[in-house]
């Protein structure tokens, strides 16, 4: 009887616990997921192109606006994705204006390195095309076309970034050409 005694006593405590946490209400939850202090990847709202109902040997142009928020100071590649575009267009050309950059890109040209510093980017781009006049019939629905990712360019000993000849040249060019530009869309 007196091994009975003690082992009630221990069965009444647990008993007493079980009870007294099931009493008592969660007040708070957490969750939360540690990564890298060094995000490079920018944020991006995306410009959103609708060419509409296009025939063959139509032609057009159209001006969207996208924000690109960069992380950190550095290098980043502008690209042409063709995989929307090909056997589609006998010419099709992306003018970007970002920061000072004025870009111009195509089949050609498909890709365009820049040195951004860390802000927020109001981004205009300008498409020219003209639909090849053997098109086949396709449809397209929010496939992406220019894609933004951070390079590895190094910076120079004073922190910025010294453009090359080619994106000066492409800039002058660009610029004219820009300037010349119409945003109407026509033969839809």
């Amino acid at each position: 009887m007196n091994k009975l005694i003690p082992a009630m006593i221990i069965l009444a405590a647990v008993g007493g616990i079980t009870i007294a946490e099931a009493a008592v209400g969660n007040l708070a939850y957490i969750t939360y997921r540690i990564t890298n202090q060094f995000n490079a990847q920018p944020t991006i709202n995306p410009a959103n192109f609708n060419l509409g109902n296009l025939t063959a040997g139509s032609s057009g142009t159209i001006t969207e606006t996208a924000t690109v928020a960069v992380p950190s100071n550095g290098g980043y590649e502008i690209s042409l994705r063709d995989k929307p575009l090909e056997d589609s267009f006998s010419s099709f050309n992306v003018t970007i204006m970002m920061g000072n950059y004025s870009i111009t890109l195509n089949e050609e040209n498909d890709s365009a390195s820049i040195y951004l510093a860390k802000g927020t980017y109001s981004v205009t781009i300008t498409i020219s095309y003209t639909v090849s006049g053997d098109a086949n019939n396709k449809t397209v629905i929010n496939q992406p076309f220019l894609s933004i990712k951070p390079t590895h360019e190094a910076n120079n000993d004073n922190g910025h970034h010294e453009s090359t000849s080619t994106e000066i040249n492409n800039a002058n060019e660009t610029l004219t050409e820009t300037s010349n530009a119409n945003e109407t869309n026509t033969d839809q």
